[in-house]
């Protein structure tokens, strides 16, 4: 599986130079690659080529195994049956080769070669993406970058982690992110020898069972329990004995109805188990029969915050992280000390990273806040009403001291040249994209791509098997008017958008889409938001196991009413939200900007004007778009590309001048590896 992981993370097979000539079998593995939308670079084919046979029939099984998977037996059919027999039985025109290796060495197709193999791919030569190469010692970074992650766990994070585990050494304790804490402490449980429970808190202990059992180790959807062994619960009760009580307390009193069900498991009130549990004990009869009775440091401080009574900062200090989520709160009500004394818990890069990003507009008038919510496998947005605006002398000074301190760390991974392609300084760190395809090419959720070519733009949804998919658009003024074209609504909005009419699905493989004629969009047009709901079929996209995508590619002119049956998915990502309805992608006319989704809608079966503008919200308040030329480097708004120049010691305008080079490949993760490790100058 390690070369799917590391094409799926880092786009590069992790090799070696080898000592055998295989070129004409490397360049079979190429062409399979090829079919999918993939192509060795120079540097990889050069690799590969001189890699054993037996090594080259594994990177295929691996690679072609694991694409077969995310797009479905029905929709994969391989060049090769018998690699890498197959490979020399075959032959592939000469003509084709020649354009390959013409495109190896400078890097770009050249019109004949091109249209060559475009013919024998079904590929836009310009849309393949080049594979590299990257040292094998480099590897378990990729599980040691997940685990430093701040931010949940996809489900193809979690098949990499279990792979990894137990091969890869990595401290339990330095895990910062409680819910990737929790599931790897799941996968410790098994350990027959392990002495003490891996948590600290009781939450923590709450949520290792619940990924244990296979539940949300988030707590935000129920669990069902199994009956842990003697063993297990000598383990949960010694470590819930050990906490501190006001933290027992707490989390009881905060999970209530999980907490009873474990507990049930347990037995901490039964004779022996309360001599030798006497706290736990104590709290979980509370629990039980007399839960008014348990507090919580959240009904402390709100008690505080209604008498307006400043203690309450002393006593937020002892909980750095409600205080930063009470920040906004309490600088409404005690103004800058209520900053100035969060300061004082010495908060970290990523701590100061979200109060910046949160205070910076924070003086100006407001539309209203939008969010995305992770669940087990739904991302989804929610909304929130505007909060009056602060002076501008209070944000001036949490901007300024929150810049000033991120401005003193540094990585010692960063300390010479760097280069920072200038996309990222468009694409949001934090994704909480839990719902993250299972995919080559997943999209963190709020991705942004340009379509520079400027004819037809077709945004699509494409599934197989008898299901029914509807899709909708809406497009959305300036002045917040709301067109909406689709299943249950007009077939075209004048001019620039045409829906293809309804597919209900009876073909092996079925899509519907709307093309958007971006040479006649209406200049007041702000943006144009594309959803999907499940109207026949499984009862979330999750459900179709790979076999439903999104995405976009160039048309020469519209078409509607007319069913389209693609060879190929250009720009396209899985769907994996654990929903009926969701929001796919959007599209920003005047900066030709394409932005990925993949987020739950959430209960209505049928969306409304309301639906496209609490969509707006959310777009407005968290994508960064790019200029009429380009990527524009503002900091109103810390991203990826912000947070790598903030850790960099010499940021350098080329790849070729640079030590170390982020490019569009750069995860999430690796960023948030840095930031953890990043000290202080």
């Amino acid at each position: 599986m390690i070369h799917f992981i590391t094409l799926t993370k880092s786009r590069a097979l992790a090799l070696a130079p080898g000592g055998e000539s295989n070129r004409a079998i490397a360049q079979g593995l190429d062409h399979e690659l090829m079919k999918m939308g993939y192509v060795f670079g120079k540097a990889a084919f050069e690799v590969v080529s001189t890699q054993p046979l037996a090594e080259l029939a594994a990177i295929h099984a691996q690679l072609i195994g694991g694409m077969r998977e995310i797009v479905g037996d029905d929709g994969y059919e391989p060049i090769y049956r018998d690699f890498p027999e197959g490979v020399i039985a075959r032959g592939e025109g000469k003509g084709v080769q020649a354009a390959i290796d013409a495109y190896r060495e400078s890097g770009v197709w050249d019109e004949a070669g091109g249209q060559a193999v475009q013919r024998e791919f079904s590929h836009e030569p310009d849309s393949f993406k080049a594979i590299g190469i990257m040292s094998p010692d480099a590897v378990d970074s990729i599980y040691t970058d997940l685990l430093a992650a701040r931010q949940p766990l996809s489900p193809f994070d979690k098949l990499c982690v279990r792979h990894f585990f137990g091969t890869v050494s990595f401290e339990h304790r330095r895990i910062g992110f409680q819910e990737t804490a929790a599931f790897v402490g799941s996968l410790m449980l098994d350990d027959p020898e392990l002495e003490a429970f891996p948590a600290r808190h009781a939450t923590d202990v709450l949520r290792t069972y619940c990924a244990y059992c296979g539940g949300d180790e988030g707590l935000k959807e129920s669990t069902r329990f199994n009956n842990p062994s003697r063993r297990l619960r000598g383990l949960m009760m010694r470590a819930l004995e050990a906490c501190d009580p006001s933290d027992l307390e707490e989390s009881f009193k905060s999970y209530r109805e999980p907490w009873l069900r474990l507990l049930f498991t347990l037995h901490p009130t039964s004779p022996k188990n309360t001599k030798r549990y006497p706290v736990l004990a104590g709290y979980a009869q509370r629990l039980r029969n007399d839960p008014k009775s348990l507090l919580t440091f959240d009904g402390k401080v709100e008690l505080a915050i209604k008498n307006a009574d400043p203690e309450v900062l002393d006593l937020l200090k002892t909980r750095p992280g409600a205080f930063m989520r009470r920040l906004d709160h309490m600088v409404r009500i005690f103004g800058a000390p209520a900053f100035r004394a969060w300061m004082e818990c010495k908060p970290g890069f990523a701590q100061l990273l979200n109060i910046y990003n949160h205070f910076y507009d924070r003086a100006g008038e407001q539309k209203g806040r939008a969010a995305v919510l992770a669940g087990q496998g739904a991302s989804e947005v929610v909304t929130y009403d505007a909060h009056a605006a602060l002076s501008k002398e209070v944000v001036d000074e949490i901007t300024t001291v929150a810049l000033e301190r991120l401005r003193s760390y540094v990585s010692a991974e960063l300390t010479g040249k760097v280069f920072i392609d200038p996309a990222l300084y468009l694409r949001p760190l934090a994704v909480n994209n839990r719902a993250s395809s299972f995919a080559l090419d997943a999209k963190p959720v709020g991705t942004v791509e340009r379509y520079e070519a400027q004819q037809t733009l077709r945004m699509y949804v494409h599934w197989e098997g008898p299901s029914d998919i509807d899709l909708s658009g809406f497009a959305i003024t300036k002045d917040l008017e709301v067109i909406k074209v689709g299943w249950n609504a007009q077939h075209a909005a004048a001019q620039y958008m045409a829906y293809s009419g309804d597919n209900t699905g009876r073909n092996a493989k079925n899509a519907e889409y709307l093309d958007l004629n971006t040479e006649v969009m209406p200049a007041n047009l702000e943006w144009l938001v594309i959803e999907a709901r499940i109207y026949r079929g499984p009862d979330t996209y999750a459900g179709y196991e790979g076999k439903v995508r999104a995405g976009w590619m160039s048309r020469e002119s519209p078409n509607a009413n007319v069913e389209w049956l693609p060879e190929t998915l250009e720009h396209s990502m899985v769907l994996q939200s654990a929903s009926r309805t969701a929001y796919l992608m959007a599209y920003h006319p005047r900066t030709q900007s394409i932005v990925y989704l993949d987020v739950a809608m959430g209960a209505s079966n049928v969306s409304g004007p309301e639906d496209a503008l609490k969509m707006v919200r959310y777009l407005d308040a968290t994508v960064a778009l790019p200029g009429a030329g380009g990527p524009e480097v503002t900091w109103d708004n810390l991203r990826t590309g912000h947070i790598l120049e903030l850790l960099s010691g010499e940021v350098v305008s080329s790849p070729e001048l640079a030590d170390v080079a982020f490019d569009e490949t750069t995860t999430s993760e690796r960023v948030g590896a840095l930031m953890k490790s990043a000290r202080t100058s």
